[in-house]
């Protein structure tokens, strides 16, 4: 267990950028893995999410329940609405990438 390189898992979480390559393949239909967020995928954007919020980042969703006041809920309520701007880098076959946003996957 301790070989586990962290760096090299199978997808990358990409903030958006003004890359016009990567906003083509966004609607590039013809994409080959599942539509479906992994759980690893889930679990890094949760944490990436919450630690911008515990520095101070506003949460993106409007109507938030006064109930969620730890930083980990409040990311995971962003992310089942679908608010947090993350573009999924994940590698395929011979080093070509696909990305995906949250608004095409199925969480």
């Amino acid at each position: 267990m301790n070989d586990l390189n962290v760096n090299n898992l199978d997808s990358d979480i990409m903030d958006f950028t003004n890359n016009e390559k990567i906003y083509t393949e966004l609607k590039n239909p013809n994409k080959i893995s599942q539509p479906y967020l992994t759980k690893y995928e889930y679990a890094k954007i949760i944490g990436i999410s919450a630690q911008q919020i515990e520095s101070g980042r506003k949460p993106l969703v409007d109507n938030l329940p006064s109930s969620y006041v730890n930083p980990i809920e409040i990311a995971e309520y962003e992310l089942k609405q679908k608010k947090t701007p993350i573009i999924i880098k994940r590698k395929l076959p011979h080093n070509n990438y696909e990305y995906w946003t949250l608004d095409q996957l199925i969480i």
